[in-house]
């Protein structure tokens, strides 16, 4: 449609729209004129692993070494690296629904096999008493994505608390995707899983990266916290797949904790602002519910109200918005959820106004 000259406002990207903050880029290339083009070490290069450290020691008084970092490309293949380590075939992972759209896929290559728990009757929050009900004896991990995407749910402390409990009494994993930690709103404080463990490590995988932080989606750079024997076999799953993440995104990556950090508030400041609009201007339309996004950079919202007998679903939805209205946006259907759809706020508050007007012409328009 684009290259028919259609005006589209795109509300479907999964990354922030704000460049790479200057200093990073400065440093990656002064990277390349030292000559930093090789490989690194597997697990990544030791002062960046030390800089993670550091940042969960100061951050979170989580007690961690460079030991118990291993650095990926990108933050889905350390999701990957740790299933295809913890998982055996036929073993089980549980994804609560909604859930990130590789979740499923990614368990499926290992090969493991999803189990998915219902979220959408408990505001999209995995209670643990329907955790612990669907733990057998092939559970091996549970997956917690908070905040979440696609719904910007944050898990409460003592709901985290709750659910710790759980998988420590029954003796399973838990992979903690956190990629979104410091994209937080109305006061919140970025938190990690491993705050609420006695031992912060038993148990437990955190993966995060730089992708949404430091609006770094193209330098493809993320990594894992877990015990030191998890990370050396994880090391060994990526040895055997993509040997090290990139040196320059690495080396860059570096000034991101040390030189960066007033970027992540601009940043985030600026996420919230447009979070008040569009949570303002979707409150306009009737026929559609969503939880108030506490974290991420999304709205997930139920259209099923809109449904008719030829749009009947996410899918159909998403195309006639597409087609009709020229706004793009996330069925729900790719997060498990088919009643829904995925707004992106990353877009300019005009873009955001003028987006939304479009949806919400779209569904008065449907039912007429």
């Amino acid at each position: 449609l684009k290259s028919q000259g259609k005006d589209i406002i795109n509300l479907s990207a999964g990354e922030p729209d704000f460049d790479t903050p200057a200093i990073i880029k400065i440093r990656a290339k002064e990277a390349l004129d030292r000559g930093y083009t090789k490989y690194t070490p597997v697990s990544g290069i030791r002062e960046l692993k030390e800089q993670i450290a550091a940042r969960y020691r100061s951050h979170f008084g989580i007690s961690v070494t460079d030991e118990c970092v291993m650095i990926s490309s990108g933050a889905k293949q350390a999701l990957y690296n740790i299933i295809e380590t913890l998982c055996n075939p036929e073993d089980e992972v549980i994804i609560p629904v909604p859930y990130w759209v590789s979740y499923p896929e990614i368990v499926k290559l290992c090969p493991a096999i999803p189990r998915f728990v219902d979220t959408t009757k408990t505001d999209f929050l995995l209670m643990p008493e329907d955790l612990e009900k669907a733990i057998n004896n092939k559970t091996k991990v549970v997956i917690l994505n908070s905040p979440c995407n696609p719904t910007g749910v944050v898990y409460p402390p003592d709901m985290l608390n709750d659910l710790i409990a759980v998988i420590t009494r029954k003796n399973i994993f838990c992979l903690a995707d956190e990629i979104y930690d410091e994209l937080v709103y109305d006061e919140l404080q970025p938190r990690t899983i491993m705050s609420g463990m006695e031992s912060p490590l038993s148990n437990i995988a955190v993966v995060n990266g730089f992708s949404k932080t430091f609006s770094m989606t193209g330098w493809r750079l993320g990594y894992v916290i877990a015990s030191p024997p998890i990370i050396q076999q994880a090391t060994k799953v990526q040895s055997h797949t993509t040997s090290c993440a990139s040196s320059i995104s690495q080396y860059a990556a570096i000034a991101a904790y040390q030189e960066a950090k007033p970027c992540i508030e601009r940043m985030r400041t600026s996420f919230e602002k447009r979070r008040d609009l569009v949570i303002k201007l979707l409150s306009n339309i009737d026929s559609i519910s969503f939880p108030v996004p506490k974290g991420a950079f999304y709205v997930f919202f139920d259209v099923s109200k809109s449904y008719t007998r030829t749009i009947d679903s996410s899918m159909a939805m998403a195309e006639y918005l597409l087609e009709k209205y020229h706004v793009a946006i996330v069925p729900g259907a790719a997060f498990g959820d088919d009643r829904c759809l995925r707004l992106s706020f990353t877009l300019s508050p005009d873009k955001l106004k003028e987006g939304i007007e479009r949806i919400q012409k779209g569904l008065l328009d449907v039912c007429r």
